[in-house]
């Protein structure tokens, strides 16, 4: 009982967040725009390919598997979206400028990129070696920089663009045991927010998420480390906790979190913002806009 009412001020929680920042902005018609959401196939990347079907975009989405973005392609065209799967891994040069040309020949110039695609590795430091490392900086770093900077010369040219950078409460606050990642994932909130102010000037807005671990899967597909048992169990329960994680697909914060993501790149005429929204412990929510800096949503305690 006590979980389920924690579960329902955070959800509640990220539907006033929602509601409360979309307020300050100035609608983005993303009608008939193209958006490129990486890690599309299943959990966020797929709400939020959802969420931009739902407003009109076409939705070009990629994962490494094709039989996930198979099902994930007639998920979206049920829903009435113009929709392109295909398969790529993001750490390779080749494969997305591919990925790049096929999208914008089938569906046309790329205005919103959405960085969702990510790897997790569990185990203690002692069992991480520089290949681990190396794979989520290429995954979590490197990728959003060379789609970043793939995307942004017709962005800026435009005056127009929006680009989604889905870090992560590990990028916030590092967490033993997962030290690539929550590594990589800093480094990734580095370079979203620096872009965010050198991009601005152009007419683009790049917005930064931070979510907690999402509960579509995260210990299902982690790669495991040292004693694999052990640490599958405590990952496991940290990733079904309300307090650490956020629920799955169908729950309405999960839902406003998509929402939250694509109206934090929405700008208002005078401010900049971007987005941090963790669905810890806190209550009640806090919504801070400082001017031309930064807006930072985040669940805190009173």
């Amino acid at each position: 009982m006590k979980n389920l009412r924690v579960m329902s001020y955070a959800v509640l929680g990220a539907a006033v967040l929602a509601r409360r920042v979309v307020r300050h902005m100035r609608a983005y018609d993303l009608r008939d725009k193209v958006a490129l959401v990486t890690g599309g196939s299943r959990g966020l990347g797929l709400l939020i390919a959802r969420e931009l079907v739902a407003r009109g975009a076409k939705v070009a989405i990629c994962a490494r598997s094709q039989a996930q973005l198979d099902r994930a392609r007639r998920d979206l065209e049920e829903r009435g979206g113009q929709v392109l799967a295909a398969a790529c891994d993001v750490t390779s040069q080749v494969e997305v400028s591919a990925l790049l040309a096929l999208v914008t020949a089938q569906l046309g110039p790329i205005d919103v990129l959405v960085n969702n695609a990510g790897v997790i590795q569990v185990g203690p430091a002692e069992h991480m070696d520089l290949s681990d490392y190396n794979e989520a900086m290429a995954t979590h770093f490197w990728a959003p920089l060379r789609l970043i900077q793939a995307v942004t010369p017709g962005m800026v040219e435009r005056r127009s663009g929006r680009i989604v950078n889905v870090s992560s409460i590990g990028g916030k606050i590092a967490v033993p045991h997962l030290l690539p990642y929550t590594a990589s994932k800093f480094a990734l909130i580095g370079l979203s927010e620096g872009m965010r102010v050198e991009l601005r000037k152009h007419g683009v807005y790049v917005t930064t998420v931070v979510p907690g671990l999402m509960r579509t899967g995260s210990a299902r597909n982690a790669l495991f480390k040292g004693k694999h048992r052990a640490e599958h169990a405590w990952f496991a329960v940290g990733d079904s906790l309300p307090l650490t994680s956020m629920a799955r697909t169908r729950s309405s914060g999960a839902s406003s979190l998509t929402r939250l993501a694509m109206g934090c790149a929405m700008p208002s005429s005078n401010t900049s913002k971007s987005c941090c929204f963790s669905p810890r412990t806190n209550w009640p929510p806090r919504v801070t806009t400082s001017g031309t800096s930064t807006a930072s949503v985040r669940m805190r305690s009173a």
